[in-house]
C-alpha cells in the first residue's frame, strides 16, 4: 500500500470515528421522541395540583423550539416552587432571577415565563456545557440547594415519556426559601457554541485531538 493510500485510509478512519462519536452522544436533556407531549404534561401537572396545568401545549412547543426536554423545565418548577404552588412572585414558578429578594415578576403569564426559562436554559446552560442536572444546579441554584439535584431528578424521571405512563410519583417537597439564581442573561445574550462533552471534555477538543493524531500519523507515513 502506497503512502497516499495510507493517508486516505487514515482520513476515512477519522471520519468514521467522528461520525460514531456524534451518533453515540446521548440525547441527555435535549428534546427527543421520548419527550412527553402536551396532554401528558398537563395531566402530570394536574395531578400535582399545579397552576401550570393547562399550558402543556406552550411547554411542549417551546421545548421543541429550543431543543430542550420539557421534563427539565417542569422538574425545575417542581423543585423550586412545588410546581408553582409556593411562588415568591406571580407567574414565576421557576424562581428565575431572585438574587435573595422577591422582586416584581418579570413575567406577565406562565406562558411567558415558560418560554423565557426554556430559551435561556438552552442558550446559557446546555449550550455552554451545563448539560446534566448536576451541572445545571451549580449555576442555577447557589444557596439552599442540598436537595435540588435529587428533587429535579426525581420529578424529571417521574414524568411520562411520549407514549409511556408516568412512573411512581416522588414525594412533593415544599422549598423552604426562594433559591438564589445567577443573574438573568437577558435577551441580548449571544448564543454560545454547543459544547457537548465526552467524559467532561468538549466534543470539539476530542475532534481536534483526533485530527492531530491522524495528521501526525499521516505525516510519518508520507516521510517514509
Amino acid at each position: 500500500m502506497t503512502a497516499r493510500h495510507n493517508i486516505l485510509w487514515g482520513a476515512a478512519c477519522l471520519a468514521a470515528w467522528m461520525a460514531t462519536l456524534a451518533t453515540a452522544m446521548p440525547a441527555g436533556l435535549d428534546y427527543s421522541p421520548a419527550s412527553p407531549n402536551a396532554a401528558q404534561i398537563d395531566d402530570f401537572l394536574t395531578r400535582k395540583n399545579s397552576p401550570l396545568a393547562g399550558i402543556g401545549t406552550a411547554l411542549s412547543g417551546y421545548a421543541r423550539d429550543y431543543d430542550i426536554d420539557p421534563r427539565l423545565v417542569v422538574a425545575i418548577a417542581g423543585a423550586e416552587t412545588t410546581f408553582g404552588q409556593h411562588q415568591c412572585t406571580d407567574n414565576n414558578a421557576w424562581n428565575w432571577f431572585h438574587r435573595r429578594t422577591c422582586p416584581a415578576s418579570a413575567f406577565t403569564s406562565y406562558q411567558e415565563g415558560a418560554e423565557h426559562v426554556t430559551k435561556f436554559l438552552r442558550l446559557s446552560y446546555l449550550n455552554r456545557g451545563y448539560d446534566t442536572i448536576e451541572q445545571i444546579r451549580y449555576k442555577y441554584c447557589a444557596t439552599g440547594c442540598d436537595n435540588w439535584v435529587s428533587l429535579v431528578t426525581s420529578f424529571h424521571d417521574a414524568m411520562p415519556s411520549n407514549g409511556q405512563p408516568a412512573t411512581a410519583q416522588p414525594p412533593t417537597q415544599t422549598p423552604t426559601q426562594p433559591q438564589t439564581l445567577q443573574p438573568d442573561p437577558g435577551p441580548s445574550s449571544p448564543a454560545a457554541n454547543d459544547d457537548n462533552r465526552i467524559l467532561g471534555v468538549p466534543l470539539y477538543v476530542v475532534y481536534f485531538l483526533g485530527a492531530v493524531l491522524v495528521g501526525a500519523w499521516a505525516w510519518s507515513v508520507w516521510k517514509r
